[in-house]
């Protein structure tokens, strides 16, 4: 048998508890107990009370984290968190590879029209874009994860902006390009093929390849990797940027590069004041190498400087539209069919008059 004998209980605890701190603490928390003959009662309305059920449940929940048998609170919110952060990755997931289809096969993404919500129900009167006409044919197709999200998302937190596709496409490249720099570090030796010309926006800028041996498919790879800006158009400055901007900016080690190859404008090729010239002052394994395809667009417009060669060349073009009728056209197929079964070649390829002077393939 146990006797308990006090004069008087209290706890500590703030000044005031209850929803917005209204309510004064007294007996029991902050001032003596004494009255014994009514503490039953007393104690049964204590323990109803919205204060003591919190501290009770906050105790509990100490005793369930010592004895292991509950996780800590900020690791519940962890993994609140982590949870909430997977169903949103789950959630943008289709919208991510619309962009990146569209992307591979080169189509647009916007139209006419390009804000608003997606109804699979209704087609739209305007044409509002390959993008949104993907998206509404998987939800006709019953995706659910994407039904889900354009059901229950709010109207700031759609990911079907220009915005977001335009942030989703940014990251996509960042990936690609960190993808082809991991590439061209295990290959360790590469050489850089670069030109420069002006978009239509006046910008001066470089495209910037890499040609290098892949020991996977061992075979020799030669890939774009990013379009570089450029404002001081100097040999030194272009060299400058080239290196030290963009190869180390990108973490891939100039000191394998060793080879160069550019087209033969003095500001490229100069022997003294070129790119070729500054680059091997300090990577003397860079050799320089003009390119062969401008190379022969220069012996092709000498060419075409001969009376007989450019007077060939329009005897050709004549040909060739001379053939450029349906009539004709079938005829052609035909004899060829006769006369060769496996040959591809069903017309005449009109010359081309772009840069390259005419068409040599």
């Amino acid at each position: 048998m146990m006797v308990l004998i006090a004069s008087s209980v209290f706890f500590f605890a703030t000044e005031t508890a209850g929803t917005g701190g209204h309510r004064v603490l007294g007996k029991l928390v902050k001032k003596e107990f004494r009255n014994w003959k009514n503490a039953f009662e007393v104690f049964a309305g204590h323990e109803s009370t919205d204060y003591h059920t919190f501290s009770v449940t906050k105790f509990q929940n100490i005793g369930l984290i010592e004895e292991k048998k509950q996780d800590p609170i900020h690791y519940q919110l962890d993994l609140a968190s982590k949870h909430r952060i997977e169903e949103n990755r789950k959630r943008i997931l289709p919208i991510i590879d619309t962009i990146i289809l569209c992307g591979r096969h080169c189509i647009s993404l916007r139209g006419h029209r390009d804000s608003g919500l997606i109804d699979s129900d209704i087609d739209p009167i305007e044409n509002d874009g390959n993008f949104k006409a993907i998206l509404r044919s998987k939800l006709r197709s019953e995706d659910e994860i994407l039904k889900l999200h354009l059901e229950s998302m709010s109207k700031t937190a759609t990911y079907l902006s220009a915005k977001t596709k335009n942030e989703i496409i940014n990251a996509c490249g960042d990936n690609i390009t960190k993808k082809m720099v991991n590439k061209i570090n295990e290959a360790k030796f590469f050489s850089i093929l670069a030109d420069e010309s002006t978009d239509i926006s006046c910008i001066e800028q470089f495209s910037l390849c890499f040609r290098f041996y892949n020991s996977t498919t061992m075979k020799i790879e030669e890939n774009f990797l990013k379009f570089v800006p450029v404002t001081n158009l100097t040999g030194q400055n272009l060299a400058n940027v080239l290196v030290i901007t963009t190869l180390e900016g990108l973490n891939i080690n100039s000191n394998f590069m060793v080879g160069q190859g550019y087209d033969g404008a003095s500001l490229m090729s100069g022997a003294f004041h070129g790119v070729q010239a500054y680059i091997p002052a300090k990577y003397s394994s860079a050799i320089y190498v003009h390119c062969a395809s401008h190379s022969l667009n220069l012996a092709i417009f000498d060419a075409y400087t001969v009376p007989q060669v450019r007077n060939s060349m329009a005897t050709l073009s004549k040909l060739c539209n001379f053939f450029r009728t349906p009539k004709r056209q079938n005829v052609f197929a035909t004899e060829i069919e006769k006369g060769n079964s496996d040959s591809k070649k069903q017309e005449l390829k009109q010359l081309c008059h772009t840069r390259w002077s005419e068409r040599h393939d």
